[in-house]
């Protein structure tokens, strides 16, 4: 069984985000606990983004358990993944990953940077990352090792179509929040119908069908998912209970199985209200039996 926290596997190219591992060591008993809540302990780091990084949470016997966990130090992240989970839609549809809570890590006198744990199902990036080979996640998955598809993505038509989501919702979500003259008025109705128009073109396309259910579920409980680009959607490649099964699509290449796809990351997303976010702290002391576990582990 794991008994160390390991924050530093070299399977990723890309340095982890300012004041990160400051951060995870400053609350490493608590995160500890968390994890053990899932697993044994952490696997490989999955990957790295501007903001954060994710690390497999790995079994006793050191297969992945289907979860992970993500340590963010985007401001918007942790309320924004509070309120997707406040909906209850990520246990409802496909088009969203599963998402089992997030923490606040309080800025302490040994960081540099404020952050939030939060825990999700394990995702096949669409964007393939250096840990899907070095992982073995092949040898475990065989029918998932190429979730990239190909590397022509530009070409593909509902590539675009995201991409225009993308551009336009950002424009409504900065008219809405200026708000201003009679013009941008019109600016802003005229960003919402081509919002509109993009989301019907990602309904037309099998792997996209599911990001515009989740897209217009949110939308109707007061959350606009944005920032939905390339590298925060993928698609499912663990069962667990209550959990729809990824089935591939019709129409791929030998070797290059369709999957539909959902979104698992919501930084940038926006929420009409603004949801507390509970701190890891909290996690620990409702969770006491976790925490002789937690405190006989030795530093990092």
């Amino acid at each position: 069984m794991t008994n160390k926290l390991h924050l530093r596997p070299d399977d990723d190219d890309r340095d982890e985000p300012h004041g990160l591992i400051p951060a995870m060591d400053s609350y490493r008993h608590e995160l500890v606990q968390l994890v053990r809540r899932y697993g044994a302990g952490l696997g490989h780091r999955l990957g790295c983004g501007t903001y954060g990084c994710v690390w497999d949470i790995i079994k006793s016997d050191g297969r992945p358990s289907g979860y992970a966990l993500k340590i963010s130090t985007d401001m918007t992240e942790g309320p924004a993944t509070q309120a997707v989970i406040d909906t209850g839609l990520d246990k409802e549809i496909y088009g969203l990953a599963r998402l089992d809570g997030v923490w606040s890590m309080p800025w302490r006198a040994s960081q540099a940077v404020e952050a939030w744990a939060i825990v999700r199902e394990n995702i096949a990036p669409f964007v393939p990352l250096p840990w899907v080979s070095d992982y073995k996640l092949v040898e475990l998955f065989p029918e998932h090792q190429e979730l990239a598809f190909d590397a022509t993505r530009e070409e593909r038509e509902w590539f675009r179509s995201l991409e225009r989501y993308n551009s336009w919702t950002s424009r409504w979500v900065e008219f809405r929040r200026e708000g201003g003259e009679e013009e941008d008025e019109d600016e802003a109705e005229y960003a919402y119908e081509s919002r509109a128009k993009a989301i019907g073109e990602l309904y037309r396309h099998s792997e996209t069908e599911t990001l515009g259910e989740a897209i217009e579920c949110l939308e109707e409980k007061g959350v606009v998912l944005a920032d939905l680009h390339d590298e925060n959607i993928g698609s499912r490649i663990f069962d667990q209970p209550g959990w729809r099964a990824a089935k591939p699509l019709p129409g791929g290449l030998p070797g290059y199985p369709r999957y539909p796809l959902l979104a698992f990351d919501f930084g940038q997303t926006t929420a009409t209200s603004s949801p507390g976010v509970p701190t890891i702290e909290e996690f620990r002391r409702e969770n006491p039996g976790l925490a002789a576990v937690a405190d006989a582990i030795p530093a990092l």
